[in-house]
């Protein structure tokens, strides 16, 4: 067992101590990804092809992670929805499109915050409880 303890410290000696998820990176890896999602991406773009599927990821990953949690966090603690989405929910194209939109609708020093807090923000402007 002492001998898998190295390799793990210099493992983890070598990961960042945090990493800058605010609405910039989103909003770059959201542009990337949407390449992919809705078809436009060009046989010259195919060098970034892994590139685009990795910002795809986080795109799609923080979206949904962030839907989740609302509901989750509606249900748990019996707190107000503040995001109805349509029955059904929503597609993972549109749900890219919508949080594009959003961010970039919004001045660059708006961005700085962090990326889920946008989403949520994007979520409620677009889907807002009546």
């Amino acid at each position: 067992m002492k001998w898998m303890s190295v390799p793990l410290l210099a493992l983890a000696a070598c990961l960042p101590l945090a990493a800058k998820a605010d609405g910039n990176f989103l909003l770059s890896q959201c542009q990337l990804g949407l390449k992919i999602l809705d078809g436009t991406m060009r046989n010259d773009d195919m060098p970034n092809a892994l590139k685009s599927m990795n910002a795809l990821g986080h795109c799609l990953g923080v979206i949904q992670g962030t839907i989740d949690t609302s509901a989750l966090m509606e249900r748990l603690y019996d707190t107000p929805h503040m995001i109805c989405l349509p029955e059904g929910g929503i597609q993972k194209l549109r749900g890219v499109k919508v949080v594009l939109q959003y961010l970039e609708s919004r001045p660059p020093e708006k961005l700085s915050i962090d990326e889920s807090g946008l989403i949520y923000g994007a979520l409620i402007m677009k889907y807002p409880c009546e």
